[in-house]
């Protein structure tokens, strides 16, 4: 490995990718996803580990909290924050296959397919390596708990969008339009029995009434209402996403 040689745009877009998916204060040489990647690209650990920090620096989250010793990118770095930034669904997904072509964890696993249908499979590893991108990065973003009940188990948990998948492609990969959630408060949220509203409060469909619930059900729904969810790390869930899925999909 050339010692001082300068990053480039497929290597910053590799870091920002883990970036996404690391929690603010995992970022150091020790973490074992920092020593993959560095691996991945050839790179001291300890390098990867000041580009992860580096890029903490254009985080609106740092800024207004005012964290010291975090040093600015260079240029071209800047400029690629500002591109995902303004468009997820393509420079996110740039990034997936960056770093697919260097594990081959997902593609691998998809079942051969005729020449007809190459467009079709396209399709689905575009699907598949977004997902997996919102996934990581939505959990890391609530440090792998629940916003509402805390459930800290990640095989419970689901990268819930709160507007749909189906409903706006734009959205599919931005990490504000995310909420951690366990399986059960996830369904209630999908279904429309629950929201949150403008200041960040579970809010429970009065359509609940109609039903009889046993106990375990009152306790992980109803009990829960009105009270203020775990805010995330880095990216707030969007006011306007929010009123979305109020106006929308929340049974009134």
């Amino acid at each position: 490995m050339a010692k001082g040689r300068l990053w480039t745009r497929e290597e910053l877009l590799l870091a920002l990718n883990l970036y996404y998916k690391l929690p603010f204060g995992q970022f150091h040489q020790h973490n074992p996803k920092v020593i993959g990647l560095a691996s991945l690209i050839d790179r001291t650990s300890s390098s990867v580990a000041m580009q992860l920090s580096n890029f903490a620096s254009l985080d609106p989250y740092h800024q207004k909290r005012g964290i010291s010793g975090l040093r600015s990118p260079g240029k071209l770095a800047q400029k690629l924050w500002k591109q995902v930034q303004n468009d997820w669904e393509n420079i996110i997904l740039e990034s997936e296959y960056l770093l697919e072509s260097l594990t081959q964890s997902e593609v691998r696993q998809l079942p051969p397919i005729e020449q007809s249908q190459r467009t079709e499979k396209k399709s689905v590893v575009n699907i598949r390596l977004g997902q997996r991108f919102f996934r990581d990065s939505v959990l890391a973003n609530y440090r792998i708990h629940c916003c509402i009940c805390g459930m800290p188990i990640a095989e419970l948990l689901i990268a819930s969008h709160i507007v749909p998948w189906k409903d706006r492609e734009d959205l599919r990969l931005n990490p504000s339009n995310g909420l951690c959630l366990c399986a059960l408060h996830d369904k209630a949220f999908d279904r429309g029995i629950l929201s949150i509203s403008e200041d960040f409060k579970v809010m429970i469909s009065p359509s609940l009434d109609n039903y009889s619930f046993h106990k375990s059900v009152q306790q992980g729904l109803v009990a829960y209402s009105n009270s203020s969810i775990s805010m995330p790390d880095r990216f707030i869930p969007d006011q306007e996403f929010l009123e979305i899925h109020r106006s929308q999909y929340f049974i009134q």
